[in-house]
């Protein structure tokens, strides 16, 4: 595991990587934690950044991206882009293979992965796949899964989900800007194969499975699946965690190794 800080285009980044082992040529997964773009850090996510590097035998780059209110939207799109730029300049560095690099996040983290891929693909930046935690893609306040978990469920609509957005927007024209709601992106086309990962008693679960089909139907290659019996913070308890973290890393293993 290694700690250090690199140079956006706006401000340093701090990073932590995590080896495998010291052998050569890994790919390389970026990821972004979560926490409604308010909270969170490389160390809250600690734990599924080690058991995703020892499941998907990669190489992980945590992202310290700034956060909100401090630093609004799109700061932290800014920085986890600049940090997949960096993985991309800097990849025989530090062991890694500039062509196989995916994003992972959960929640917040599954949104600027989401995002990040678009604006890798129109950067001319080929990522591998993407891996959506229960992610939020759009301002859902209508779906049925937000009308029936939207309280008592862990993730309020009130806390954290109005109050992140508040926080992370700088005003009610970022509601429709596609780098912060991608469900409403117009070209969904040639993103990098993805996983989508939803809870049942999720409020965000039908804005992600509404994602996860919208992929389909542009082409990309997805697999979308439901944990049943799960809360929207289910990464939170450790069992439930290492397994689910171990089949998306198994998952990931698979596309980036492959061809």
């Amino acid at each position: 595991m290694e700690d250090r800080k690199i140079r956006g285009s706006e401000t340093e980044i701090p990073i932590r990587i995590y080896y495998p082992d010291d052998k050569k040529a890994h790919p390389i997964i970026l990821h972004f934690h979560g926490g409604a773009w308010i909270l969170g850090s490389i160390e809250t996510e600690d734990s599924v950044s080690r058991i995703l590097a020892n499941s998907c035998n990669c190489i992980i780059i945590s992202v310290d991206y700034r956060l909100a209110p401090e630093h609004k939207f799109p700061a932290a799109v800014t920085d986890c882009f600049d940090s997949i730029k960096w993985a991309y300049e800097n990849a025989e560095n530090i062991g890694g293979d500039k062509n196989r690099i995916a994003v992972f996040g959960i929640s917040a983290g599954g949104n600027l992965a989401a995002v990040t891929s678009i604006l890798s693909r129109d950067h001319g930046i080929k990522l591998k796949a993407q891996a959506l935690v229960v992610p939020f893609v759009y301002l859902d306040l209508a779906s049925r899964s937000m009308t029936e978990y939207r309280k008592g469920y862990f993730l309020d609509i009130n806390v954290p989900i109005d109050y992140g957005v508040r926080m992370y927007i700088r005003d009610e024209r970022d509601i429709l800007n596609p780098m912060f709601v991608p469900l409403i992106a117009e070209n969904l086309s040639n993103l990098p194969q993805a996983i989508v990962v939803t809870a049942e008693f999720d409020p965000l679960r039908d804005q992600g499975e509404a994602y996860a089909k919208r992929l389909m139907e542009s082409g990309v290659s997805t697999l979308s699946f439901r944990v049943n019996s799960m809360v929207h913070a289910f990464l939170g308890s450790p069992n439930v965690s290492r397994l689910v973290t171990i089949m998306i890393g198994s998952a990931l293993k698979d596309i980036l190794t492959r061809g």
